[in-house]
């Protein structure tokens, strides 16, 4: 949550859709689920290395979900709101992890937290424009969150381009005037492809924080083989 400067540092992580949802499901979660734990890891792994002590509820994450009802697909526009979940950076095992990010989505959910995002979001458009500056100037120094991951469904078919077949896809989530990281995830086809974007000066380790995802994610899947396996390692 420190200020943000104008250089940046970008970092891709490639993981298997297919793959993620299958961890995913044996572990009894999501692929939004299994993605927060990877990032818990690797915020876990990057505050360690800063030598930072790791507090139960110190990183709170804004995850932006839709809240398109079935009768509005394909309407254009978007319907999107967010909650606040707490991520286990405090957590060393994997399995604990995992089940601390599901609880906090299940409970974010069940109180209907993006619903009442989304009510909020909706109310400054009748406001006076002063009124929206300087809602919008609180916004840039919120204490609230520190940083945003977002994870968005993409084509699950490939699109084309006067003929050229799209290959990949990189997602950017902008940086908050007071959020130095942000972590988006888009799935293209077979692949979620994970966008690291960070500020250049506060984040000359954001390699750290990527390998910790990656680590996050690998132990997922040893622990979902390891369940389907009946618990043998």
């Amino acid at each position: 949550n420190d200020p943000v400067g104008t250089r940046r540092r970008y970092r891709v992580i490639r993981r298997s859709l297919d793959r993620t949802r299958t961890t995913a499901r044996a572990l009894g979660g999501t692929v939004n689920d299994a993605s927060l734990c990877a990032v818990a890891g690797g915020l876990s792994d990057l505050l360690a290395s800063r030598h930072e002590e790791l507090h139960p509820g110190t990183v709170h994450a804004l995850v932006p979900v839709s809240v398109r009802r079935e009768d509005e697909h394909g309407a254009l526009g978007n319907r999107v709101a967010a909650m606040i979940v707490a991520l286990p950076t405090d957590q060393a095992d994997p399995e604990a992890r995992f089940r601390a990010v599901s609880a906090a989505t299940r409970a974010a959910k069940d109180h209907h937290q993006a619903e009442l995002s989304a009510a909020l979001l909706a109310v400054p458009e009748h406001w006076p424009e002063p009124a929206v500056a300087a809602l919008a100037r609180l916004v840039h120094h919120q204490p609230l969150v520190n940083l945003v991951v977002t994870n968005v469904p993409g084509p699950p078919v490939p699109l084309y381009l006067m003929g050229a077949r799209m290959l990949e896809v990189f997602p950017i989530v902008p940086l908050a005037r007071n959020l130095t990281v942000s972590v988006g995830i888009l799935s293209y086809e077979h692949r979620l492809t994970l966008g690291l974007w960070a500020d250049r000066d506060r984040f000359s380790d954001l390699e750290v924080l990527a390998r910790g995802i990656e680590k996050g994610f690998s132990q997922l899947d040893a622990l979902a083989r390891s369940t389907r396996n009946g618990g043998r390692r």
